[in-house]
């Protein structure tokens, strides 16, 4: 009896742990706050995105005008099965040339509901849906903000980001103290997406004396080519830092430095590399997942 009861209480002990690791976070003064952030950035990012590529789109995703011939841009995407029947389904009903005509429109309108937080689910569904119809279509022209963007939609799909600050609250009132590992989820991915990427770049010499950085940026910005050598290692070195040591973020003491930390390197990408949208959608995660969003008191 008596080692049955200490089992049960280790278990208990285990559990209350287990608990305050995946909940402790969301505290009541934040309120879920941070999911309505992220609904709203990342709509407004997929938007911004897509019209940026509207006047080139033709050249990716139409029925005859593509880069390549749109049936073997999606042969060789990991979505094949899915892309293939939904195509086969187009045809079927003689819908391919409406769906590449408007399809981008759609898409578009879906996210803007999203943004609103109008019937949320169901527009973050469609949004999901139609994001990876039209890219996975190109998929051999995508790069990590293009999978980010799926998994961040997909991300916006499980989660109830629709009860805070959206009409869906608005009109259908709901308790919004929410208790849920959101967040959690998405510092624990981070961590495997930023640690292994670390590990990855460490066993590529070019990363180790600056070389990776050089061509990055001097493939850009012809003026990088008169630095000294010594400043692309610092960058690289600070980089491998920032991606490795990446779980030391949740210590309390640490986790403002290595946010700022993150969120400029990131700039940075932004700015010598030009990659706007992927370094966008990563300070978006970053902030969503560490930064700790205040309830404004109301008098």
């Amino acid at each position: 009896m008596i080692l049955q009861r200490q089992k049960l209480k280790k278990l208990n002990s285990i559990n209350n742990k287990i608990d305050t690791f995946l909940f402790g976070n969301t505290t009541s003064n934040e309120n879920g706050y941070y999911m309505s952030f992220f609904r709203i950035a990342i709509g407004l990012i997929a938007i911004v995105d897509v019209v940026s590529l509207i006047p080139d789109l033709e050249l990716f995703f139409s029925n005859d005008k593509t880069i390549i011939p749109q049936e073997l841009s999606y042969l060789f995407s990991d979505y094949f099965g899915f892309l293939n029947n939904f195509y086969i389904f187009l045809s079927k009903f003689g819908l391919v040339d409406f769906f590449y005509n408007y399809s981008i429109y759609f898409y578009i309108l879906f996210l803007l509901f999203v943004i609103v937080g109008f019937k949320t689910r169901l527009f973050v569904f469609l949004s999901l849906f139609f994001q990876i119809v039209i890219f996975k279509s190109f998929n051999v022209f995508n790069y990590g903000f293009d999978n980010f963007l799926t998994m961040s939609l997909f991300y916006c799909l499980i989660f109830p980001v629709g009860k805070i600050n959206s009409i869906d609250n608005y009109f259908f009132k709901k308790e919004t103290k929410l208790k849920l590992p959101f967040k959690r989820f998405l510092q624990l991915h981070l961590c495997i997406v930023y640690v292994t990427s670390g590990i990855a770049k460490c066993i590529d010499p070019n990363w180790l004396d600056g070389n990776a950085i050089y061509r990055a940026s001097a493939s850009i910005f012809k003026k990088c080519i008169e630095l000294p050598p010594a400043v692309f290692m610092l960058i690289s070195l600070s980089v491998l830092f920032l991606e490795i040591f990446y779980p030391l973020i949740f210590m309390s003491k640490l986790k403002k430095y290595f946010l700022y930390g993150i969120v400029a390197m990131h700039l940075g990408i932004a700015i010598m590399l030009e990659l706007y949208s992927f370094a966008l959608i990563m300070i978006v995660w970053n902030i969503t997942a560490f930064y700790t969003f205040k309830k404004t008191e109301t008098k």
